[in-house]
C-alpha cells in the first residue's frame, strides 16, 4: 500500500517543487525519484529522508519542507515505520500553521495510524486513531487508500482485543474504501478481507450468514495474492487466510445445534448451512476457478508431488475444554519432499498465532 501512496505523494511533490531554484534538497529529491522508479526502496528511503532534512536546513517552515516530510513519511511507514513518526509530526505541525498544500486530516490520520502500528497494545493510541478517523470522515473527504489503511489498523487493534464486532465493522468499512480508492494495493485489501472474515466466525458471531460471509471474504482474499515460490517465502497472510477458511468450512460441515447444547442456537444444521453457502457461492461463478485453486505456485510442481506418500496419520484428540467453549482451531503446514519422502515440514499458519493472535 505504501508504494501506491508514495506514488501519489511523489506526483504532488513534483508539482510543488517545480520552478524552485536549484538547491541540495532538489538534488536529493531527484535521486529519490530515480531510486523509486528503479525499485530501489533502500535508496529511495535514504534520499527521501535526505531531501526532507536538506529542505529543513535550507528553507525552514516552507511548503516544500512540509511536502518532503510527508513524502518521506509515506514511504517509510511501509518499511521502517519508526522513522515515519518524526516527519509525519513535522508535516502536521506545518500544515496546522497553514503552510503547504497538504490536508490536515490526511496527515493526522497517517500519524495516528503509524503510532498505533508501533504499539498495538496502547489503548490511548487506538483512541487517537479513532478520533482521527472520525474527524477525517466529518471533513467529508473522499475514500482513499490511506484512510482504508487507518481503518484496517484500528480493526486489527480491536481484533487483538477480542472486540470482534468492532473489528468486523471497521474492516468492512476498510474494504469499501479500498474498493473505491483508485490507488489501492490488492494485498492491503486482502488483509482487510481476512480480518473481516475471521471476525465473523468467533463464538458470539456464529450465525449461518456470518459463516457464509466469512468464507466468501476469505475466498476473495486468497484470490488476491500472487503465485508462491516455496514454503520458506510463502506469504504468511495468504497462509492465514487459507487456515481461517479451512476452519470456517469445517464449522459449516460439522457444527450441530443439538450437539452444542444451546436452546435456540443461532447455528443452522450442517445441511442448511452448506446449502446456503453453495447458493451464495453460485453468484460468484465467474471467480469460481480462483476459489478452487486457492493459491498458485510460481513454478510447476514436480510429477512426484502427485504421487501418494506413505504417511502414518494419528487423529489428534480435541481438548474437551475447548469443545465446551466452542473453540476452533486450524493449522497450515508446508512440506518439502523429494521422490521418496517428506524431508522437512514448516508451520505456515496457526490460527492462534500471527498478527491476529487471540485464539478463536
Amino acid at each position: 500500500m505504501q508504494l501506491f501512496k508514495s506514488m501519489l505523494t511523489f506526483a504532488l511533490a513534483c508539482a510543488v517543487l517545480s520552478g524552485v531554484a536549484q538547491a541540495d534538497y532538489r538534488s536529493e529529491f531527484k535521486a529519490y525519484q530515480q531510486a523509486f522508479a528503479a525499485g530501489d526502496i533502500a535508496g529511495a528511503l535514504r534520499h527521501g529522508e535526505a531531501a526532507w532534512r536538506a529542505a529543513e536546513a535550507e528553507l525552514g517552515d516552507q511548503s516544500q519542507t512540509a511536502v518532503l516530510a510527508y513524502n518521506y513519511a509515506f514511504l517509510a511507514v511501509g518499511y521502517t515505520p519508526s522513522k515515519a513518526v518524526e516527519p509525519y509530526r513535522r508535516a502536521l505541525e506545518l500544515t496546522r500553521k497553514g503552510v503547504g498544500p497538504l490536508d490536515v486530516h490526511d496527515v493526522a490520520l497517517g500519524l495516528a495510524e503509524v503510532e498505533l502500528l508501533l504499539d498495538l497494545d496502547d489503548k490511548a493510541k487506538a483512541k487517537a486513531l479513532e478520533k482521527a478517523i472520525s474527524e477525517w470522515k466529518a471533513a467529508g473527504a473522499n475514500p482513499v487508500a490511506n484512510a482504508a489503511g487507518a481503518l484496517k489498523m484500528l480493526a486489527t487493534y480491536e481484533f487483538r482485543n477480542r472486540n470482534y464486532k468492532a473489528a468486523r465493522d471497521l474492516s468492512d468499512d476498510s474494504i469499501d474504501y479500498y474498493k473505491t480508492a483508485a490507488d489501492s494495493d490488492p494485498e492491503a485489501l486482502a488483509e482487510s478481507l481476512i480480518i473481516s472474515g475471521a471476525a465473523r466466525f468467533t463464538p458470539q458471531n456464529r450465525k449461518t450468514i456470518d459463516l457464509v460471509e466469512a468464507s466468501i471474504r476469505l475466498n476473495e482474499a486468497i484470490s488476491l495474492f500472487g503465485p508462491q515460490r516455496d514454503i520458506d517465502t510463502f506469504d504468511r497472510r495468504l497462509a492465514q487466510a487459507v487456515t481461517f477458511r479451512a476452519t470456517v468450512e469445517a464449522l459449516a460441515k460439522s457444527l450441530d445445534p443439538n450437539y452444542l447444547g444451546e436452546t435456540g442456537s443461532r447455528i443452522s444444521s450442517p445441511t442448511t448451512l452448506e446449502k446456503e453457502y453453495n447458493r451464495l457461492m453460485e453468484k460468484r461463478a465467474s471467480d469460481e476457478e480462483k476459489f478452487k485453486a486457492g493459491w498458485r505456485w510460481a513454478t510447476p510442481k514436480p510429477d512426484y508431488c502427485s504421487k501418494p506418500f506413505d504417511v502414518e496419520r494419528v487423529p489428534p484428540k480435541y481438548p474437551k475444554e475447548l469443545e465446551k467453549r466452542l473453540g476452533v482451531g486450524s493449522t497450515m503446514i508446508g512440506f518439502d519432499t523429494n521422490e521418496n519422502k517428506i524431508i522437512r515440514t514448516v508451520i505456515l499458519s496457526d490460527i492462534s498465532g500471527g498478527p491476529f493472535s487471540p485464539r478463536l
